[in-house]
């Protein structure tokens, strides 16, 4: 009853011909509520698990990560439509992991993975034992450019919105390196679960 979202990322730490470096964040968002027997802290060490993507193997073992700081935002987008909207806090989790990997072909995948839903939610599967996985993708050289950053959203803002009414949302990213950028809708990967909730090695 605490992770509300997150996103993962990289930024370019420089290398050589045969080696690289990446800086990996992950922020993780929960929202303000203490915490009790029903809403965790965010996890103070955590695991990144990485996957070669020209074998699709692990590649050596999880990277041990620490919690470095917690902000707390208040800034939210209200309907209109809500009378008296209530008062939105959230805390963002931050973990940030150096990582050096030889340059291969397809580049590697890093992963995190968390049980479990909240059951009280309503439009989503919510049997207590589904979990979320969020990832990066760093590139090969056959994959993309090697030494690139990825792209950031460039707003964090919690939304209230009324049931059944339309809404924007501003979902731009901005991209150091000026890439151009394409959005697509995607299904969601899973991941952990009631008896493993924060695993060691997150699952392929």
């Amino acid at each position: 009853h605490h992770i509300i979202g997150g996103t993962m990322y990289y930024v370019d730490a420089g290398g050589s011909s045969t080696t690289h470096t990446y800086q990996v964040h992950l922020l993780l968002y929960r929202g303000c509520e203490p915490v009790d027997n029903q809403h965790a802290a965010l996890d103070q060490v955590i695991s990144f698990t990485i996957y070669d993507k020209d074998n699709n193997q692990l590649y050596g073992n999880p990277v041990t990560v620490q919690l470095s700081r917690i902000e707390i935002l208040s800034n939210a987008h209200n309907d209109p439509c809500i009378i008296n909207p209530p008062a939105v806090c959230y805390q963002v989790g931050h973990y940030d992991a150096t990582i050096t990997l030889p340059v291969n072909n397809n580049g590697y995948v890093v992963v995190f993975q968390r049980c479990c839903r909240n059951n009280l939610l309503d439009n989503v599967n919510a049997n207590n034992n589904v979990g979320a996985t969020y990832y990066t993708e760093l590139p090969g050289t056959e994959t993309g450019v090697v030494g690139d950053n990825s792209p950031v959203f460039t707003k964090e803002e919690a939304v209230l919105i009324c049931s059944g009414s339309k809404f924007n949302y501003d979902y731009s990213a901005s991209d150091p390196d000026n890439d151009s950028l394409s959005y697509s809708f995607a299904e969601a990967y899973d991941g952990a679960n009631y008896n493993d909730v924060a695993p060691g090695v997150s699952s392929p």
